[in-house]
């Protein structure tokens, strides 16, 4: 097990499998670490060069990892690791569906593995990527991006809800659904 001290910066958290998750970069690496209330440390759990954790939700049973290299993986409760043939930067979780970001471009499905929706829902300038989703009311979700906040109402529809006074990467991380 490691401390604190040793995981390097952390990113995402996730209780899943009764367990709590954390991810982490540490010298161009990302890593996923298992937290032993036991003896108050963290097993490592995997690891890749190159590549870390940008966000990670449970959902339909599985433990999803978007990446900051592209294509997003799924680890199962057996810490299984299956590589998804198609990207994703962030995840959410609202109204039974999963959520993706690739870039400005969002997609939703109902079920691991199931089927992407299609086309992609393009929210704002496709410059401009998403930095955080979080759901609101009985359909809405909301997108933040580098230039301002969205939401994707019914029908998929996307509302501009305000722009930001100035851009930055950070506006919209940590969102919280509500």
């Amino acid at each position: 097990g490691t401390g604190a001290a040793t995981l390097g910066t952390i990113g995402a958290m996730a209780a899943f499998n009764d367990q709590v998750y954390v991810s982490s970069t540490y010298t161009g690496g990302g890593f996923i670490w298992r937290y032993r209330p036991s003896t108050d440390d963290y097993e490592y759990v995997m690891g890749w060069a190159g590549a870390w954790i940008t966000s990670m939700v449970v959902f339909d049973g599985a433990l999803h990892l978007a990446m900051n290299t592209g294509n997003y993986n799924v680890m199962t409760t057996a810490e299984v690791v299956t590589l998804q043939t198609v990207p994703a930067s962030l995840f959410a979780t609202w109204r039974g569906y999963l959520y993706r970001a690739d870039g400005a471009d969002v997609y939703y499905t109902n079920a691991t593995g199931g089927v992407w929706s299609t086309p992609a829902i393009q929210v704002g300038e496709a410059s401009e990527p998403i930095t955080g989703m979080a759901g609101m009311g009985d359909v809405d979700l909301y997108c933040a991006k580098t230039d301002g906040l969205y939401y994707i109402g019914t029908g998929d529809f996307v509302f501009g809800v305000t722009p930001w006074p100035t851009r930055d990467a950070d506006y919209g991380k940590g969102m919280i659904h509500h």
